[in-house]
């Protein structure tokens, strides 16, 4: 049992060290994790380079931090509206925004509409 264990994970690590490297990959699956959602010189610095050398790479990549940074806030944004009852404070804040209103104001420009009929439909 512990033999095919150790192949099955020597076959994954394998197969994950044939894929390139990207950094937005590695950008979004932070922003994805942490809590509240961190800002560029927080990621550049767990990435152990500058903020602009993080932008380089990205741009070398056709990716921006503000557009995975808008992506990233928008899918958890639907994610918490419809699966939890928090309040629009509490999202804000794990979403990285000052408060409420600046959350609901970027929700309306990302989707057209407020994230309180977001949370409605999911009901």
């Amino acid at each position: 049992v512990m033999l095919a264990f150790y192949q099955a994970q020597c076959e994954r690590m394998s197969r994950d060290m044939e894929k390139p490297f990207r950094y937005s990959d590695a950008v979004r699956t932070r922003l994805l994790r942490s809590t509240p959602v961190p800002d560029l010189g927080t990621v550049a610095n767990n990435l152990f380079m500058t903020p602009r050398t993080l932008q380089r790479r990205l741009a070398d990549e056709d990716a921006s931090f503000s557009e995975l940074l808008q992506d990233v806030r928008l899918e958890r944004a639907n994610q918490l509206l419809t699966e939890t009852t928090q309040s629009m404070e509490i999202i804000a804040s794990e979403l990285g925004f000052n408060d409420a209103v600046a959350f609901s104001h970027a929700y309306k420009s990302w989707t057209g509409h407020a994230p309180l009929l977001q949370r409605e439909k999911s009901l």
